[in-house]
């Protein structure tokens, strides 16, 4: 690991050294990193403060890309091997359009810096790279319908392992995978007079926007499941299978979920099918949209909802309660 940017960019341009007689594009190109060079320089100018989940990530993206296309010089890279790359992601790793874009958007980020920071030419051969439509009518994901998530729920509490138990406390909540995973004991408050989970960011583990930081009543299968692996737990974090304090491990999670749910749920279905489910559930006995957001930690629609503080937990509650009760 180099000591400093500065000396991250002296030592790939003294191991090239410039021909005075060249041209001023080859010269930039001579001076140019590769992409596992800029990858270092990227992490040296941007990786102050960030989760282990980001480094991991970009080493990810750039070992993808050499992997499809080569270790070349940030210069390089043309719209062809852009394309190339989104084939390879989509074809040979079988990444969803959605993984693509991301995996995409990370080897971007590194060339953009590094060519803005070193004075190098603009390389936008990963800009707005092309992915064809999807079917119409085609979802990715699909709720869980009522009677199959019934059966879930209690099979869950019949394994009562700390995988089951995560699915039961995300069934009845509406939280994102990684947020449940990143759950401190301290985040449940059981002895509340209206019980609820506080969703907050913690070292392990950021949230995916502001609107994420929230509190969520505890109804159903979620309390259930809450009270259990606050009773079991031994550790600060709730899900010690997956949470190490350090850093979260929903790609892992999520594959073993998945998984185990694959021969009990619909085509279609998978873990993040239950926040699909929360929203249908909440809607079908009429909960005013705002509650739902607010609920779900999703993006705020109206520049009204963003007005004074919300609704109070035990309004929120009753909702959820409803909700639980037309789906026993």
């Amino acid at each position: 690991m180099y000591s400093s940017v500065g000396g991250l960019v002296d030592s790939f341009r003294k191991e090239r050294p410039v021909n005075s007689q060249l041209s001023a594009h080859q010269l930039s190109t001579c001076e140019s990193p590769t992409i596992t060079e800029a990858m270092e320089f990227y992490f040296s100018g941007q990786g102050s403060d960030r989760s282990e989940e980001f480094f991991r990530a970009v080493r990810r993206a750039v070992s993808y890309l050499v992997e499809s296309v080569g270790d070349r010089l940030i210069t390089d890279y043309s719209r062809k091997d852009a394309n190339q790359f989104r084939d390879f992601l989509l074809e040979v790793r079988q990444v969803t359009p959605a993984s693509a874009r991301r995996i995409i958007s990370s080897v971007r980020a590194v060339i953009s810096f590094t060519s803005r920071e070193q004075d190098l030419p603009p390389n936008t051969a990963f800009s707005s790279v092309h992915f064809a439509e999807p079917k119409k009518g085609r979802k990715e994901r699909e709720p869980i319908p009522t009677d199959v998530l019934t059966k879930l729920q209690k099979e869950c509490f019949d394994i009562g392992d700390q995988p089951r138990l995560l699915l039961g406390l995300l069934s009845d909540s509406g939280m994102r995978l990684s947020e449940a995973l990143g759950l401190s004991v301290d985040d449940i408050k059981l002895d509340d007079p209206t019980p609820h989970i506080v969703v907050r960011e913690h070292p392990w583990r950021r949230l995916k926007t502001d609107g994420s930081e929230r509190v969520i009543p505890l109804v159903g299968s979620s309390k259930r499941a809450a009270e259990i692996l606050v009773r079991e737990a031994t550790d600060q974090v709730l899900f010690n299978k997956y949470c190490n304090r350090i850093e979260v491990k929903s790609n892992s999670a999520s594959a073993a979920l998945n998984k185990w749910l694959k021969p009990r749920v619909p085509t279609n279905c998978v873990v993040h099918s239950f926040r699909h489910s929360f929203r249908d559930r909440l809607r079908a006995v009429s909960c005013p949209t705002d509650v739902v957001d607010e609920l779900g930690g999703w993006a705020i629609g109206t520049v009204g909802q963003k007005y004074g503080q919300g609704y109070q937990l035990e309004v929120k509650a009753d909702w959820m309660l409803q909700m639980v009760k037309n789906c026993p």
